[in-house]
């Protein structure tokens, strides 16, 4: 069995590649492998609707839908072994392209969605019931769903925000009976936005691909950004951009630290 220790934008993962193994892994015995040393946990599988199925798990041992920096990574794993610059990606709930652009990787995130019940929410939820949420130096913008929930607040200044003490709670409140990823947002420009993130099931990471396309999305939708933007966060930088079919693109770097087998 083939596996890889990778990051994008310093979000760390195992990458393991389990297309060819006659073993029935369980969770645990490749969470051993690690040591613990990641933010989520990777499985390539065999797909016959994409060039694989990606299967993602947090550090506290549950299934994920999504995360767009590990498909940077396993697009950057796929495309050299194809010697291809386009690969596509089953995931739970949708098939996502990506192409490789010099050193960086674009995927294709899909469309975002809106609706409470695909987010999902407890019940229909006015922004009013939501904002109940935002502490005073916050605002609420919006929930979205880009393949996992996400919830958007705006701030003045980023660098306040300690996402431990203030917004971990959100996680797991009632309002979201399968939890949700809270993004903390500092608009700089029309161009660039400022995040921090804490990801269901991992806390506070670096860098968090969905949570940068989703607050991208929410906060477009308000008017307040053009329909391509730099998200900043404290693992890097990520372009994202959306089409006029509101398909969101996300752009940025994949890096292989170790190959083991």
């Amino acid at each position: 069995m083939k596996f890889y220790k990778m990051n994008g934008l310093a979000n760390n993962f195992y990458v393991f590649d389990l297309r060819e193994s006659h073993n029935n892994y369980n969770i645990k015995e490749l969470f051993d492998l690690t040591k613990l040393d990641f933010d989520q946990l990777i499985n390539i599988k065999t797909s016959v609707k994409a060039d694989c199925f990606m299967e993602i798990y947090n550090i506290d041992g549950n299934k994920v839908e999504a995360c767009g920096n590990a498909t940077r990574c396993v697009a950057k794993i796929l495309c050299a072994e194809k010697k291809a610059n386009s690969v596509t990606i089953e995931t739970t709930n949708r098939i996502l392209k990506a192409i490789k652009i010099d050193d960086d990787y674009q995927v294709n995130m899909g469309k975002a969605n809106l609706d409470w019940h695909k987010i999902p929410l407890l019940k229909k939820l006015t922004k009013e019931e939501l904002s109940l949420l935002e502490k005073p130096k916050f605002s609420f913008v919006n929930c979205v769903n880009i393949g996992n929930p996400h919830i958007i607040f705006l701030t003045n200044n980023l660098d306040e925000v300690q996402l431990d003490k203030e917004v971990s709670y959100i996680e797991k409140h009632k309002y979201f009976p399968e939890g949700i990823n809270i993004n903390i947002a500092e608009i700089i420009d029309k161009e660039n936005i400022r995040l921090k993130t804490w990801e269901r099931g991992a806390g506070a990471t670096k860098a968090c691909g969905t949570g940068a396309c989703a607050t991208f999305y929410a906060i477009y939708k308000e008017g307040l950004i053009a329909s391509n933007a730099n998200l900043i966060m404290p693992g890097g930088e990520l372009k994202i951009s959306l089409n006029k079919a509101e398909d969101i693109f996300m752009q940025g770097d994949a890096n292989l630290e170790k190959a083991f087998k």
